[in-house]
């Protein structure tokens, strides 16, 4: 079986797990606590702008000083990266490479050039600093549980997801850092550039120099991590406003911690495409450890589902118009 087939297994065995979930509740109970939300959800839709533009500036600081792509660009093709991972079958891995493909277009960022090398480099550090604060915000999310909650049984779960985590960013520094990642890319630039090999090889050997250069630069890595925490915390501010909204308000503790441990279970099931079913059975254990109700809590996660789906799509529409009009990446 292919990989690409196991990925949409993954994701319809996530959809119909979604779907069991809203029927079994009661389809009509979810229907009615989805219905309070009304034109709140434009709201909802708007604030999303903030998270994507914490995520654009952590990635962007990663590039060197003076030959950074404009903010605004860093922020569409980073939107445009999240709804590849959020709404089609990539495993939440594929919007990497797409946005490492757009930065580095002459059409995307015409002045300062950026290299296909540099460009990869930026988003494999980036997913790196993105998994420390995955870390520490889960960590945040399950000290805040265990305070109101130290006997739940789910406790041990996240302690393994958070444990894979750890593992999983010492590996991927590690790998960078030795050279491992830089052989494992060229590997695969050889494949599938085919008879552009020579081009993409060649810019595939600065990607040592550019870990290199930005595992020196400590301040752009605290600083990368920073702001994508700080992406982690507008994303409780969200799930606080959503139950505002649903008429279920509830504490900036109790919405943290429904996001940091929604974001670790999201995280360590990252092989199923957008979370499908994780998201959402999630959300429906911790909600009820706080009170919420069985619908609330499963409207909560459709809300932040269909978010994805109308925000993805225009954003999946741009790429398709990008590509149709872009020429292609620069040669080394």
């Amino acid at each position: 079986m292919t990989m690409r087939w196991s990925l949409w297994l993954l994701g319809l065995g996530g959809f119909a797990a979604a779907v069991w979930m809203v029927v079994d509740i009661g389809a009509g109970d979810v229907a009615s606590a989805l219905a309070a939300i009304g034109w709140g959800a434009l709201l909802v839709l708007a604030f999303r702008a903030l998270p994507l533009w914490f995520d654009a500036a952590g990635w962007r600081v990663l590039f060197a000083r003076g030959a950074r792509p404009p903010m605004g660009v860093t922020w569409w093709v980073r939107w445009i990266s999240e709804s590849v991972n959020a709404l089609l079958p990539v495993a939440q891995i594929g919007g990497e490479v797409v946005r490492a493909h757009l930065i580095s277009r002459s059409s995307v960022v015409p002045r300062p050039a950026i290299g296909t090398g540099e460009a990869a480099a930026t988003v494999i550090v980036d997913m790196t600093t993105g998994l420390i604060a995955t870390a520490l915000f889960s960590l945040t999310g399950l000290l805040l549980l265990l305070g109101r909650h130290a006997d739940v049984g789910v406790t041990g779960a996240v302690w393994w997801a958070l444990g894979g985590l750890a593992l999983m960013t010492g590996g991927f520094v590690a790998a960078q850092r030795s050279g491992l990642v830089t052989r494992a890319v060229r590997a695969v630039a050889v494949r599938l550039a085919r008879g552009r090999a020579g081009a993409f090889v060649a810019e595939m050997n600065t990607l040592d120099r550019a870990f290199e250069r930005m595992w020196a630069d400590h301040g752009a890595i605290l600083a990368s991590a920073g702001w994508r925490f700080a992406s982690f915390l507008a994303g409780a501010a969200e799930v606080w406003l959503v139950l505002l909204l649903l008429g279920h308000p509830i504490g900036w503790d109790d919405a943290l911690m429904l996001e940091a441990l929604s974001t670790a279970a999201r995280s360590a099931a990252f092989a199923i495409p957008g979370g499908l079913g994780v998201q959402e059975g999630s959300l429906l254990v911790l909600g009820q450890l706080i009170g919420l109700d069985a619908p609330t809590a499963l409207a909560l996660a459709l809300v932040k589902r269909l978010r994805e789906v109308v925000t993805g799509l225009p954003a999946l529409a741009l790429w398709w118009w990008v590509g149709t009009r872009s020429p292609a990446p620069r040669e080394p």
